[in-house]
């Protein structure tokens, strides 16, 4: 039977409804509005309004304005008007982004001049003569808009799109659509639902800033390595300093591995604590009070004082046992073997699975349903080599991205809400021949374009590194350009100088372009706060940064309440 097809782009504002419990937005280009009933109509503002359409080829196009990515979403409805006199068919299709496909519903029917739909994007299929014949065609057209601005390649575009794809499959008459334009100019389509797949709470990505709650969150965070190994007193207070300094976000450490039975210590237990050990045969976990019921307290009050966090699940470095205490479980010779070998990636799956299902032993949530946690992030700064055994000569910026895609595909299956995060320092490749940039220690761009990565993440340490301060300013925007064209949020997570007479300068020059690029977040290292004794918490590596009176805490202030004032709706 012979295809004549009509492909809608339309763009049309966002509306969320409430399904299965989830708290609904209502979004209007005018409004945001919070619902709480388990149904709800809204019009959009194009209701009523006429589309404008022009000729590609063999098919007819309508097109508007819209770019939101239909990933958050589960399912919509909309009411279909027309004044066509015969009985059409037609499909929806979109852009699943997390199997990187583009998948079509089953046929509907028009069998009178208004019809309301009720489709749910998981039961939409892959149909790739379909994606393959609209491809063609935008590929091989120039395309005169409503501008008259002529477009050769129009793939990319459609990536983002929802499409309407409109047949007719029940009228042999070729020129059937092909009419008068009076006859298909009025295809109006008015109370279209969008149901969010991201539960209340639970902070998502909408392109390049992070969400909440339908409304943009931009945020200013800090990182504490400490909490979970220390005293319920020290995790409340750095909490209470954070929320004292504006602080939305703390990035801390979700692992403690030790050697075990037979095997040594990379670094070892932290206050008598630890997480994993080895138990002869396999990693065997401490759920208990010298363990993770520890972690449970951190997320715990992180959410008594209406923080999120950020969990980093292994370390590059030999700090807290991290990735070299996996290769001595198993006897592994480079440090780059534990992105390749077959045990320890199994054993850092089971390690996933085993914090991601657990349930709380303060609050009594499963962590894979609590939106205290904003992100899983799957390593700290991941490198091919790291503070032991070296880097295999087979290791490059292309196994760790290797790894980056089977872990968080791997994590996406058992969490569908967290964002999912690298944690790495945001080295570029084939940028130019500096080591920061040749691909010799990451590819940022890499890492972030895996389809199950939420969002970049890159660190800035100039005395480290053997770099300027104004370097770290060309540094952000890289990546924030970088980022942009991903279409993701980028997170500058740990930045630091140690000279203190400079720092409050540099900070405020690296923030402002934060600020004004509209990056999306910053977290810096560290913030600490008091100990038991109730002296502060020492600055080993000299980049603390306290809730203090200095100036270098009042920019941290002042960037903190800068990016809040970002975070509402309009």
């Amino acid at each position: 039977m012979k295809l004549k097809a009509l492909l809608i782009f339309f763009f049309f504002s966002l509306i969320f409804l409430n399904f299965n419990k989830i708290n609904c937005i209502c979004q209007t280009n005018v409004c945001i509005q919070n619902v709480n009933s388990d149904s709800f109509s809204c019009s959009t503002k194009f209701e009523n309004k006429q589309l404008h359409f022009f000729t590609l080829n063999n098919f007819k196009v309508l097109e508007f304005n819209f770019e939101n990515n239909l990933s958050t979403f589960e399912q919509f409805q909309f009411e279909f008007f027309t004044n066509l006199s015969q009985i059409i068919t037609l499909k929806f299709g979109y852009f699943c982004e997390c199997e990187n496909i583009w998948k079509f519903s089953n046929q509907l029917l028009i069998e009178n001049n208004s019809q309301k739909f009720d489709l749910n994007l998981k039961q939409f299929n892959k149909d790739d003569q379909l994606k393959n014949l609209i491809l063609n065609e935008l590929k091989n057209s120039k395309i005169n808009n409503n501008n008259n601005n002529n477009n050769n390649n129009r793939e990319n575009e459609f990536n983002s799109k929802l499409i309407l794809v409109i047949t007719n499959d029940n009228n042999n008459n070729d020129n059937s659509l092909n009419e008068k334009k009076e006859n298909i100019i009025n295809f109006q389509m008015k109370n279209i639902k969008l149901c969010s797949s991201v539960p209340s709470n639970f902070v998502s990505v909408q392109n390049t800033h992070f969400q909440l709650n339908g409304c943009p969150f931009y945020f200013a965070g800090t990182n504490t390595y400490y909490l979970g190994y220390n005293s319920n007193y020290m995790v409340d207070d750095l909490f209470a300093n954070a929320v004292s300094m504006g602080l939305k976000v703390v990035r801390t450490w979700a692992f403690i591995d030790i050697g075990g039975s037979g095997v040594y210590n990379v670094d070892g237990p932290k206050n008598g604590i630890y997480y994993q050990s080895w138990g002869g045969s396999k990693p065997i976990y401490n759920d208990g009070s010298t363990g993770l019921e520890n972690l449970d307290y951190v997320v715990y009050s992180a959410s008594k004082h209406g923080l999120k966090l950020i969990l980093t699940l292994v370390n590059n470095w030999n700090d807290f046992g991290g990735m070299d205490q996996y290769n001595a479980w198993y006897g592994l010779t480079y440090h780059s073997d534990f992105y390749t070998n077959s045990n320890t990636k199994q054993a850092y799956k089971n390690w996933i699975s085993h914090l991601v299902n657990r349930k709380n032993t303060k609050s009594g949530t499963i962590y894979r349903d609590d939106a205290t946690i904003l992100a899983w992030e799957l390593a700290n700064e991941p490198r091919c080599e790291g503070s032991k055994g070296g880097r295999s000569p087979s290791c490059t910026s292309a196994t760790i991205c290797n790894w980056i895609s089977e872990m968080s595909s791997y994590l996406r299956s058992i969490d569908s809400y967290h964002m999912i995060a690298v944690g790495d320092e945001g080295f570029f490749s084939g940028y130019g021949n500096d080591w920061t940039e040749n691909g010799s220690e990451g590819d940022f761009d890499c890492y972030i374009s895996q389809s199950q990565i939420s969002f970049g993440t890159f660190h800035l340490y100039p005395d480290s590194w053997s770099k300027s301060n104004d370097w770290g300013n060309q540094w952000i925007q890289q990546h924030i350009s970088s980022a942009n064209s991903h279409s993701k949020p980028v997170l500058l997570e740990e930045f630091g100088i140690r000279d203190q007479s400079q720092r409050a300068y540099v900070y405020q020059n690296w923030l402002s372009i934060i600020q004004n690029e509209n990056a999306a977040a910053s977290t810096y290292w560290m913030l600490a706060a008091h100990q038991d004794n109730g002296s502060l918490y020492p600055d080993y590596d000299g980049y603390t940064v306290y809730n203090d009176n200095s100036d270098a805490a009042n920019q941290i202030r002042k960037h903190a309440a800068n990016m809040t004032s970002k975070s509402i709706c309009h």
